[in-house]
Parts: structure tokens; sequence; C-alpha cells
């Protein structure tokens, strides 16, 4: 990428602040996010930190995507049971499919 007009975004959706634990709402206020407002993100990144380059284009991939392909129980809960009970991570062959073509096209 040359400037900020360049290039892209992804970002996941699907575990918000107010609703999360306080493993997201830690990582979301870090990012800048009151801990307990409406913002939706992946558990780790809010969507407002993870999509503010601005000119960028930018991909929100639907459905729960989690941050990463295992979270300890004890560290985030959340976020680690709804791994078990099917939540995506941007790594999973399905999301890879969906992000990595269009940031190809988008470089």
């Amino acid at each position: 990428m040359t400037d900020a007009g360049d290039g892209g975004q992804v970002a996941g959706k699907g575990a918000v602040g107010a609703d999360a634990g306080a493993f997201t709402r830690n990582s979301y206020e870090f990012c800048g996010v009151e801990a307990f407002d409406e913002s939706d993100g992946d558990g780790v990144t809010p969507l407002s930190a993870a999509l503010d380059l601005e000119g960028a284009e930018q991909l929100v991939l639907d459905g729960l995507t989690t941050h990463a392909p295992a979270y300890p129980s004890l560290l985030a809960p959340q976020l680690a049971e709804s791994r078990r009970q099917g939540a995506r991570w941007y790594g999973d062959e399905e999301r890879v499919c969906m992000w990595a073509p269009w940031l190809l096209r988008h470089a």
C-alpha cells in the first residue's frame, strides 16, 4: 500500500462490548471504546479500531468471527465457549476464502 487511500481492511463482528465478558470489554476499552457500549467486533478488536484506516475499502465478515483459534477458559470464558459452539476465526478455511481473495484485490 502506498497511502491511506489504498488497500483494504478486514474485521469481524458478533461480540458486542455491552454483552461481552471482561476480556472483550477490556480489549475494546484498550482500543478507545467505552467498555459497556454497543460497539461490535471480534472479541478483541472493535470495528471502530479495526476499520480506522481512512479511505481504505472495508470488509466486515458476517457472523461471529473470533480473533484467535482458541482462548483459555480462565482468561476469556465467553470467547472460549463461542469457539466450542462453532464460532469461526479468521484462520478457518471458510473465513480465509472470504477475506484473502478480497484483500488481494485491494492490495
